[in-house]
């Protein structure tokens, strides 16, 4: 029997975090090597379209990084975005129609030449599962949230980070810069 899915992009590989490790904060800043000089822009991928007529080119977060402590503190957020919503999933909005959330994917833009950003969506899939009586088929239903978050305007990668590296919450009920509003509120919303 074939199976019909829409096809849905692999989740990236996450690095390896201690099971109680937060996040890792943001680079320093100040340091020389921490982050990448205004005049020189990250390589384009192969597949990169254009600048539009605005001058505007946004990519991937994970395309635009390019020291290494950087990419593995966005790793890291991303391992403790996963974390923490499986943590928050059963006692909050992963209720009702569908027993089975997973996160897919956490994925946000920067423009290319600022490190303003331009949006974050969480990709979530759940899914329910039923034994058939009579038949012994499983019966399964299943659908895909795409779930924008609320993230202002002109918010800066260095800003996001440091908001999302917070002792005092994990990366999904931090307050996101400029806002009160967290990203547990933008799933809240979506969900």
């Amino acid at each position: 029997m074939a199976c019909q899915a829409e096809p849905v992009e692999p989740a990236v590989a996450i690095a390896e975090v201690a099971p109680d490790a937060g996040p890792a904060p943001w680079p320093d800043s100040s340091a020389p090597d921490s982050s990448v000089p205004d005049a020189s822009l990250p390589e384009q991928p192969p597949d990169a379209s254009p600048p539009d007529a605005s001058g505007l080119h946004f990519v991937d977060v994970g395309d635009y990084l390019q020291v290494p402590e950087e990419i593995d503190a966005w790793y890291e957020l991303l391992a403790s975005l996963r974390r923490d919503f499986d943590d928050v999933c059963g006692d909050t909005f992963c209720e009702g129609d569908f027993s089975n959330y997973q996160s897919l994917r956490f994925r946000c833009s920067v423009e290319s030449s600022t490190g303003v950003m331009g949006s974050c969506a969480w990709v979530l899939a759940a899914s329910n599962e039923e034994v058939v009586a009579e038949t012994g088929a499983i019966r399964s239903e299943g659908k895909i949230f795409r779930c924008e978050m609320p993230l202002q305007p002109d918010t800066s990668l260095g800003a996001f980070f440091e908001a999302m590296s917070r002792p005092d919450s994990g990366p999904i009920r931090a307050p996101l810069p400029g806002t009160e509003l967290t990203l547990f509120d933008g799933l809240a919303e979506c969900l």
